[in-house]
């Protein structure tokens, strides 16, 4: 029954989703490509779990949601309030796609033995918890360089200079892996909730970064900053108490 009950309200959002889109497109006139980046979106969340594709049974989720969660998004974001693509929107999704990967695959490393099982062959299962953490460690330190070096193209300096508040993280994350590995589970959730901090931490840098740059060509958009970062604390306090209560239910 909550089986049925998830896929009702998963097409239900995916219907609300699309009558959204063709009110963007129809009446504020967002563009042509409104359309077609709303329909790649769907397709790659739909096709994520359901057949035949199934793109997190063939080591190909973590991909889709590389690109869907970090390009995808963000230039969509972007595109439906200017109309057109950019570079240096394209340049500053990479670091966030990076780090919502390596939440994911962090994620996938409890579940390594039951997604075997289940013939799901996501990128965990491939590649086994070695390698998994080699691979860590290489993409948590080339999403710092990818935040340093972009800035040469036109991304605000200043969040390359913000990037040395996720040294600390990286450091501490590869150095336990190093001293412990993935085998124990409490090592796994002390991982994972760093790389989720990891994570929030580069979207919040790349906002705050491109709202100073604003605010210094038009002062009198101060007013967008407090209201930004209200809304961030309000979405990471709710992000919050999920994980609490998830966590709490878990012990149970």
């Amino acid at each position: 029954v909550r089986r049925e009950l998830v896929k009702i309200a998963a097409y239900i959002f995916m219907g609300v989703s699309g009558g959204i889109g063709l009110l963007l497109y129809f009446h504020f006139g967002t563009g042509p490509f409104t359309i077609p980046l709303g329909m790649l979106a769907i397709f790659l969340g739909y096709f994520y779990t359901a057949p035949p594709i199934q793109l997190s049974y063939r080591g190909l989720g973590e991909i889709a949601i590389w690109f869907s969660c970090g390009w995808l998004s963000t230039m969509t974001g972007y595109y439906l309030q200017t109309g057109r693509f950019d570079m240096v929107t394209t340049l500053i999704s990479l670091p966030g796609a990076t780090s919502v990967f390596l939440v994911i695959l962090m994620n996938e490393v409890p579940d390594i033995h039951s997604d075997r099982l289940s013939n799901k062959r996501n990128l965990a299962v491939r590649l086994g918890r070695q390698r998994v953490v080699f691979l860590y460690n290489v993409l948590l330190i080339l999403c710092l360089l990818n935040m340093i070096t972009i800035v040469f193209f036109g991304v605000p300096s200043l969040s390359a200079i913000l990037s040395i508040l996720l040294l600390p993280i990286i450091l501490k994350n590869i150095f336990i892996l190093k001293r412990k590995g993935l085998n124990s589970r409490e090592v796994q959730e002390q991982i994972s909730i760093r790389t989720m901090i990891f994570d929030h931490l580069i979207t919040i840098i790349y906002a705050f970064s491109f709202l100073i740059k604003g605010i210094k060509l038009y002062p009198e958009a101060l007013v967008d900053l407090v209201f930004f970062v209200s809304i961030l604390l309000l979405i990471f306090s709710l992000e919050g108490v999920g994980i609490y209560c998830s966590r709490m239910i878990t012990q149970r």
